[in-house]
This record gives C-alpha cells, sequence and structure tokens, in this order.
C-alpha cells in the first residue's frame, strides 16, 4: 500500500458549493504524515475498495467535484489522489458520492455523516440506503479478525463487515438484520408491512429487501 501523507499543499478544484454556487476551493492540508506501517502487520486492506473511484466530497466551504477518492473503511477515513500518492482532507467531510461507473447513476453510492449518539461514541460514515419519514443507514466497516492459515499460523487480517441504523424523527438506532421482530420504528404501521413481508415474500435478512420495506413504509400515508 502506497504511503498515505498529509502535507501543506493549496488544491484548487472546480467544485459546486453548497448553495448551488460555482466557486473554487482552497484546501490547505496540516502537515500530519499518515503512517502507513500501523497496517503493516496486518493482511489484506482496510479500504472499501482498493481502486481509486471517481466521485464528489462535501465539507463546510463547499463541493469538490469529480476527483479521485478511497475511502479507509477502518479508520473511517476518506482519501483523495493527487500525483499517485493519498491525501487526507483538511476540512471536516460532512457527505461524499463514490461513482463506480461514471455511466450509471445508479451505481452510485452516497455517504453521509452521522453524529455521536447512543449507538456510536464519535462520529461515522454511512451509506445512504434509503431517506425519508424512516431512514435506512448501513456502516461499511473492515475489523481485524485473528485467521488460521496453512503454513502462516494466526495471521491478522482485515475483514468486511456491516452495521444498520434506522433513523425516525430524530433517533437513530443501530439494529441486526435478520430478527424475526420488526425494530419498533415499523409499529405504527404494523398491518400494513406485515401484509406487505406475507405478500411480497420479504426476506428480512436480505438488505435489498429491507430497502424495500423502508420504501414501502415511507409511501404510506401518516
Amino acid at each position: 500500500m502506497k504511503k498515505i501523507f498529509v502535507i501543506l499543499f493549496i488544491l484548487k478544484i472546480s467544485s459546486i458549493g453548497l448553495r448551488a454556487q460555482d466557486q473554487v476551493l482552497h484546501d490547505p492540508v496540516s502537515s500530519r504524515v499518515f503512517n502507513s506501517q500501523n497496517y503493516s502487520s496486518i493482511s489484506g486492506s482496510p479500504f472499501l475498495s482498493e481502486d481509486w473511484m471517481n466521485g464528489d466530497v462535501t465539507v463546510k466551504s463547499g463541493t469538490y467535484k469529480n476527483i479521485l477518492l478511497k475511502y479507509d473503511a477502518y479508520a473511517g477515513q476518506l482519501y483523495f489522489e493527487k500525483d499517485e500518492n493519498a491525501y487526507q482532507f483538511a476540512e471536516p467531510v460532512l457527505a461524499f458520492v463514490l461513482k463506480p461507473d461514471l455511466a450509471k447513476p445508479a451505481t452510485y453510492q452516497y455517504f453521509k455523516k452521522l453524529p455521536a449518539g447512543s449507538n456510536t461514541s464519535q462520529e461515522i460514515f454511512v451509506q445512504v440506503l434509503q431517506e425519508g419519514r424512516l431512514s435506512f443507514y448501513k456502516e461499511p466497516v473492515k475489523i481485524v479478525s485473528d485467521i488460521n492459515r496453512i503454513n502462516e499460523g494466526v495471521v491478522k487480517t482485515f475483514t468486511n463487515s456491516s452495521r444498520y441504523f434506522l433513523s425516525k424523527k430524530g433517533q437513530i438506532s443501530q439494529f441486526a438484520l435478520g430478527k424475526k421482530e420488526l425494530p419498533d420504528q415499523f409499529s405504527d404501521r404494523s398491518k400494513e408491512t406485515d401484509s406487505f413481508i406475507k405478500e411480497h415474500k420479504i426476506s428480512l435478512r436480505k438488505e435489498s429487501d429491507f430497502i424495500k420495506l423502508v420504501q414501502f413504509y415511507n409511501s404510506l400515508a401518516q
């Protein structure tokens, strides 16, 4: 993995601001250095994808458009590519979009920052799976597991995991897919949602099915 640095520089990118006005962002970055050796003893990658991916990034002062991004799902840190190196944003990132295929908007992955709360001790980035009266989010994470390998013994390895959240009336709750009972957020329309689950053979273990369920719930009149 290439060394990831945070250096002093000025990056000028034509962008669309938060108020839909064109502007140029000037992003002075601190002189802190990211130590890639922190991961040297762990097999695999901490990144959501090893490939740089086109995307947009929103910070307080505006939005960077169409730059190359890579997300460290272990540390919860977003980087951008410049001169074949990875750099950290100086301003806190509020949201970002990853675009695996520029020609197919359906493949875009939208991320936002959730505030620290009862379920998390710090701010986290989550992928927006569905938003509305009831919102459904996923936090893709990398965890370090001890894997027993032939001829190598126990090796610390990055593995993929996910945490799921529901948000309703400003209250954010973590939950697990696959439980037999629906989360309490559906209780006010339990009759309709139960019927929808039976009629459409919705599996509460499948992320794609749960998205359909949340979409249906949001379509019901309040």
